[in-house]
């Protein structure tokens, strides 16, 4: 399994990416952090916490990062744009959490593993990143993969660009700090996918399963978050595919994708990475964990 730590700012795509990363057997979800996106930091860690409530999956912890830009304001914080925000199913909130920050949490994570194991999915800004680099540089060159989720526009990549600009040049970030010769980790980045589209169709299936038979609170839930996020933000999701790109870059594992030798990845077939965000759904739903 690929042990994994998402850092992101827990809006409706994200939980999706969340959910796979939960249900997937290729996955050990270690840990999130959160931040600051198009809701604040307390309703990021307060939506992940919810999400991880709902999808019962009580083993993974969450942990506040930074709640601002390194430089600069915070993005425009778009109303009902929270998990729990207007017209969507509430969501239970999750239980305490340990009282640690998210650097100190992540920096714990990446030792705690053999050097080149650890990946990250990077699905909001990148300033929690950004300051591990800066504060920890010994500690970048056991991440195995970075794997970022460029966002609606490119929102999670100009919402902080200084913190931007130190994970595109991770390797002089780090070369005063490190033996000569280490190597930084690749880093994958994913726009949004035109082949991805919330479809309304995809939508239903969503809704009552692969046969078009099923209706549970568990997937209305998933069917209204990912429908607000298609009427409000777009229908292209990228979050998702951040975190199975890891799959072929770690595991070899087939995941429908094609990664550019930049790092960019793009979908080569919709229709299969479809069919692992509904086995998602159907695990978690079921309980066969």
């Amino acid at each position: 399994m690929l042990p994994l730590w998402i850092d992101t700012d827990a809006c409706h795509d994200d939980s999706l990416a969340i959910l796979m990363a939960s249900a997937l057997p290729y996955f050990n979800l270690l840990g999130i952090s959160t931040t600051y996106g198009s809701v604040s930091l307390e309703n990021a860690t307060r939506n992940a916490n919810s999400l991880l409530t709902a999808l019962q999956v009580i083993s993974v912890h969450v942990y506040p990062g930074k709640e601002k830009p390194t430089v600069g304001l915070l993005p425009p914080q778009i109303p009902g744009s929270g998990l729990r925000g207007s017209g969507l199913l509430p969501l239970p909130l999750g239980p305490k959490q340990p009282d640690q920050s998210a650097l100190s949490a992540l920096s714990a994570t990446i030792q705690h593993f053999p050097p080149q194991q650890v990946c990250i999915a990077c699905l909001g800004s990148l300033t929690n990143l950004a300051s591990l680099a800066v504060n920890h540089p010994t500690l970048i060159p056991l991440i195995d993969v970075i794997s970022i989720s460029a966002g609606v526009n490119n929102c999670n990549l100009e919402a902080d660009p200084f913190a931007t600009n130190i994970i595109m040049n991770l390797a002089e970030v780090v070369k005063p700090h490190v033996p000569p010769g280490s190597s930084t980790p690749q880093v994958l980045i994913t726009p949004p996918q035109p082949e991805l589209r919330l479809t309304p169709e995809r939508l239903e299936r969503i809704k009552r399963g692969l046969n078009l038979n099923k209706y549970t609170v568990f997937r209305q839930m998933m069917y209204e978050l990912l429908t607000f996020y298609a009427d409000n933000f777009s229908t292209e999701i990228c979050d998702p595919v951040a975190v199975i790109a890891l799959l072929p870059q770690r595991l070899g594992v087939y995941a429908g994708l094609d990664i550019c030798s930049d790092g960019t990845v793009s979908v080569k077939e919709p229709e299969y990475l479809w069919k692992l965000i509904l086995e998602s759904i159907e695990e978690l739903e079921t309980g066969e964990l």
